[in-house]
């Protein structure tokens, strides 16, 4: 009887230690690319922890098919699938997964933007480049001999390092389809060259009208006098648009001195040759709601905001940091008699920067006013939405500030003297 009690005893505890699991979850730790390096990149890396993706920018000269990534850093004890440094082609997304406890997966991919130009003589307008089917189109106008075409320029690969057989400037035959071999970081790739008769010798391809500014692209007949004309609508004197930036055979310009809401009449010029007649209207220029700051409000609170009591909240323009403060039992934000001289109004708004306090509790808090709204207060910290919908697009905003320097009596944390 002894001996089954001794042998049940031992086994009981060697029963229980093969029942023991751990239920201990692993902590959560993500993992991100906090920095990454490589050669020939034209300027920082984007990096976006939300998404998890890491976008570098290469400079045109860079062999996107070989990309060096010369370092990754990861959130610290985080590992990569892949290995890093390394050479990478970039022309698809490169994939890794990051782990320690979890995984993450991340993608690394590259842009590249490489300037590509034809350039023939009286061309009309910019070239058409189509670099994934490898051609490249210039128009010139209907009464162009195509035999006697010369072309003044012609890049289609990254600067300094492509070349191209045969050379092509100084060709002048375009009847046909010309073929290049263009060649850059040891690989050779086969455009054509096409040059095609156009009825238009003069078209605008860009009216962007603000509200007292708009915006002016056009096509016209390389080396010939190129422009714009205008009026508003109803007169009858044409105007000459001035600083015209001409680019071969495109020109562009800003017009200003517009007045809002208002038709004018458009044409583009390329020698004698007219372009169609182009109508476009500029944007209002509203005033900002409340944008003397003579409408003021307070509530149950006395909290006081830049607008009046019974405005809806889709059109409270102005937020301050007031809500905020009066949890202090302060206002940073206040409206003063101290209008501008001159002006119709009665009251101005005064921010001022003052150490808020309430019973010990406090920090210095600067006056505020902006575009948006004041959403809530998590401890001493104010939690703001900024912005307001606007459609027009304003080129300046304007307005008039006084300023009154005042003493500094607050440093490091606390008032000075405390």
């Amino acid at each position: 009887m002894k001996r089954l009690i001794l042998f049940g005893a031992l086994c009981l505890p060697a029963f229980l230690a093969g029942c023991i699991h751990n239920d201990l979850p692993y902590p959560v730790v993500t993992i991100n690319i906090e920095a990454i390096e490589a050669e020939g990149l034209d300027g920082a890396a984007q990096i976006n922890a939300a998404q998890q993706t890491v976008i570098l920018p290469l400079l045109e000269t860079t062999d996107i098919r070989n990309v060096h990534i010369t370092s990754v850093t990861l959130t610290e004890g985080g590992q990569s699938s892949v290995a890093f440094p390394g050479t990478f082609d970039l022309r698809t997304p490169l994939y890794t997964t990051l782990s320690l406890y979890q995984e993450y997966g991340w993608s690394i991919a590259a842009t590249q933007t490489i300037e590509r130009y034809f350039r023939v003589k009286k061309q009309v307008g910019a070239a058409e480049i189509d670099p994934a089917n490898r051609t490249a189109t210039a128009y010139v106008s209907r009464s162009t001999d195509l035999q006697n075409v010369p072309v003044k320029e012609l890049k289609l690969g990254p600067a300094g390092i492509t070349t191209y057989s045969p050379e092509i400037e100084g060709t002048t035959s375009f009847e046909t389809v010309r073929l290049v071999d263009v060649t850059a970081h040891g690989r050779t790739e086969q455009w054509r060259l096409r040059v095609v008769p156009t009825d238009v010798t003069v078209r605008i391809t860009q009216c962007d009208a603000w509200a007292r500014i708009a915006w002016l692209a056009a096509d016209g007949l390389s080396d010939t006098e190129m422009g714009f004309v205008y009026r508003r609508k109803g007169d009858t004197e044409w105007l000459a648009v001035p600083d015209v930036e001409i680019e071969g055979g495109t020109f562009r310009a800003k017009l200003a001195g517009l007045d809002p809401e208002t038709t004018y009449e458009l044409k583009a010029f390329s020698d004698t040759d007219l372009s169609n007649m182009r109508e476009f209207t500029t944007e209002a220029a509203p005033q900002l709601p409340n944008a003397g700051f003579e409408t003021w409000s307070t509530d149950r609170s006395d909290i006081l905001y830049p607008y009046a009591a019974d405005t809806p909240l889709a059109e409270q323009f102005w937020g301050s940091g007031n809500p905020g403060s009066m949890t202090l039992k302060k206002l940073v934000t206040t409206n003063e008699k101290d209008p501008r001289p001159g002006s119709e109004g009665q009251y101005c708004a005064q921010l001022k920067s003052q150490y808020v306090a309430f019973l010990g509790v406090g920090k210095f808090a600067a006056g505020n006013l902006f575009s948006g709204h004041y959403a809530e207060t998590k401890g001493t910290d104010g939690i703001v939405n900024f912005s307001q919908p606007f459609t027009s697009r304003p080129v300046a905003l304007h307005g008039w500030v006084k300023y009154n320097r005042g003493k500094m009596d607050y440093i490091k944390g606390s008032p000075m003297g405390m």
